[in-house]
């Protein structure tokens, strides 16, 4: 699935260097996949800094119809994401903010201590 439709994505993203940003986007076709899928580079820029600013990333609507994702990045001792934690639902089970209300302390801490077992030792 393209990075630039799914939490897990940008999570992976948002600590990488900007040139492997600007490899990702430059071969990102941005094609709609749902109806709020993120569509140009710019936006997706932001989007991956949202997810710094917040520790993790969280989409609606944009890999598929009615999917939320949440994901959090796991990093390693050079700071590097080396996968993320994520879950999902439907807009049918939770709204978007229930969901990110529930799902986002416990994806961040537990890949917060996952990522401290690796060796990380940043915020």
């Amino acid at each position: 699935v393209p990075a630039y439709a799914t939490s897990m994505g940008r999570a992976l993203l948002a600590w990488e260097s900007p040139a492997t940003v600007d490899r990702v986007v430059a071969g990102s076709d941005f094609a709609q996949l749902g109806p709020a899928t993120v569509t140009d580079a710019d936006a997706l820029r932001e989007a991956v800094g949202a997810v710094r600013e917040h520790g993790y990333a969280l989409t609606s609507d944009e890999l598929e119809r009615g999917l939320i994702t949440l994901a959090a990045p796991v990093r390693d001792a050079s700071g590097a994401s080396v996968g993320a934690l994520a879950s999902s639902t439907s807009t049918g089970r939770a709204s978007v903010e229930e969901f990110r209300d529930a799902v986002a302390p416990l994806i961040t801490d537990t890949a917060e201590r996952l990522s401290a077992r690796m060796g990380f030792t940043g915020p």
